[in-house]
């Protein structure tokens, strides 16, 4: 029996001690365990933070931010896609709070910047790399930089944005919840994911993740 708590802090990130929950766990349970943790054990410091460092230093510009096998693009940026290239809106969860967001693969970038070249609006293309920082989040590093000289003023479509939020999408957040509280789901592992879209990610510590993986483990 594992006399030590699973996990600890160093350096601002949660680090599971996969080797002490192996007490526990079958290898089966701990492949699951090591998802979960992957999903819940978050630092300080988040996706959407490192999305904000190049939207701070770029506000003028649509940010194409690589994430996995797609660029999204988040909140005003999403709006302005949206609009000026005809892209269906859909949504990231971000805490408690949903926040629009629009993506594309990347081997249709090209056509997409063209478009945006077309109607003038400078554009940061941000790529993700193998290496991990402290956080353990993946490294992303600013891949290319095109601002027109008349490029558009992005703040004129501020007005338009907040009105959209407060009519429009908050019918898209609720189509795609009523969706979701209709399925059913049929593997364990859609059972996860439906469990951890509900936690506070924020606000979970190691021992938490794990405590939480032992109690929905007795539901199934």
């Amino acid at each position: 029996m594992c006399r030590n708590l699973p996990c600890s802090s160093r350096n601002g990130l949660k680090i599971c001690h996969f080797d002490l929950c192996r007490c526990y766990l079958n290898n089966d349970d701990f492949k699951i365990l090591k998802i979960l943790l992957g999903v819940v054990i978050l630092s300080k410091r988040n996706m959407f933070e490192q999305w904000g460092e190049f939207k701070k230093a770029h506000p003028n510009a649509v940010i194409l931010f690589r994430v996995g096998g797609f660029f999204e693009m988040l909140e005003l940026d999403a709006y302005i896609i949206r609009k000026l290239l005809g892209f269906k809106m859909s949504f990231r969860q971000k805490g408690k709070d949903y926040i629009p967001m629009v993506g594309f693969p990347p081997s249709v970038l090209s056509v997409h910047v063209a478009k945006l070249s077309e109607h003038k609006v400078g554009y940061v293309v941000v790529e993700q790399t193998e290496e991990l920082e402290n956080s353990g989040l993946r490294k992303r590093t600013v891949a290319n930089v095109v601002m027109p000289d008349d490029a558009l003023d992005l703040s004129s479509f501020k007005k338009g944005y907040e009105s959209y939020l407060i009519r429009d999408f908050a019918l898209v957040v609720e189509k795609a919840e009523l969706v979701k509280s209709k399925q059913v789901s049929v593997t364990q592992g859609e059972v996860l994911v439906a469990a951890v879209r509900t936690l506070d990610i924020d606000k979970m510590s190691g021992f938490d993740a794990l405590k939480f993986l032992f109690e929905w483990q007795k539901k199934i």
